[in-house]
């Protein structure tokens, strides 16, 4: 099922949402997850408690411990596992549900994109090789989850930024085809006064050439009105 779900989380809300959600399969244990963001800050995405009255203590101590900087999951790979006896608070960490931690970093192409933190219960058994593998599964989906976002979101921006390219190429080509007509008509208007004489008699050689003139204008419209047709389509 989380396979299935991360696997096809592509928006941000969506992959995002379902890496909250994952947790070590033991009973009673809690986690913290920590995102790197593309700008190299670091966004807390969630400290989950089983226990409701406990969550407000759980957000404490995951700022005490694990402070949001850059750097800090590096400082952490790779798996570090910590035991509530070898820290100070030791009351505190034990009625919070503190039994120790499991690190593990997520990972894509050699690059951290944060950490889940899990945490299980003061008088837990410790982790178990199998479930050092079973976290090292889940933060290998959740970093792919993460990433697929992250190209997601890359391609759309792209998208966006291609889309308004075009809007701005056609707009362009729009209003440089209408310049273009107004002259051209008047070349057409000013070749028919002249075909009617009206300016004078026209000899046969001279017809001819204006024959000529009004061919290219009437060549050149038409490329204007197909550039117009073909601007309109894209919209």
């Amino acid at each position: 099922l989380a396979s299935r779900e991360l696997a096809t989380s592509l928006d941000g809300m969506g992959a995002r949402e379902a890496i909250r959600r994952r947790t070590l399969m033991r009973e009673g244990s809690w986690c913290i997850v920590d995102i790197v963001e593309l700008d190299g800050s670091v966004d807390r995405l969630a400290v989950a408690h089983p226990d409701a009255s406990k969550q407000e203590q759980a957000e404490s101590f995951a700022t005490r411990w694990f402070p949001l900087q850059a750097g800090f999951v590096a400082d952490q790979s790779p798996a570090l596992v910590i035991d509530a006896n070898a820290t100070q608070g030791l009351a505190a960490l034990r009625e919070l549900g503190f039994g120790g931690l499991l690190v593990v970093p997520l990972v894509i192409r050699t690059t951290e994109l944060g950490a889940i933190t899990f945490v299980i219960r003061d008088g837990d058994p410790p982790f178990t090789p199998e479930e050092f593998t079973l976290a090292s599964d889940l933060a290998d989906l959740c970093a792919l989850a993460l990433d697929n976002e992250r190209l997601y979101r890359e391609a759309q921006e792209l998208r966006e930024v291609a889309d308004a390219a075009n809007h701005a190429k056609s707009t362009f080509l729009g209003n440089m085809s209408h310049e273009l007509m107004t002259p051209l008509n008047a070349i057409g208007g000013y070749v028919t006064l002249l075909e009617m004489g009206l300016r004078g008699a026209v000899s046969a050689e001279q017809l001819v050439d204006l024959g000529r003139i009004r061919h290219n204008q009437v060549h050149l419209l038409t490329l204007i009105s197909e550039m117009l047709t073909f601007i309109r389509g894209e919209h």
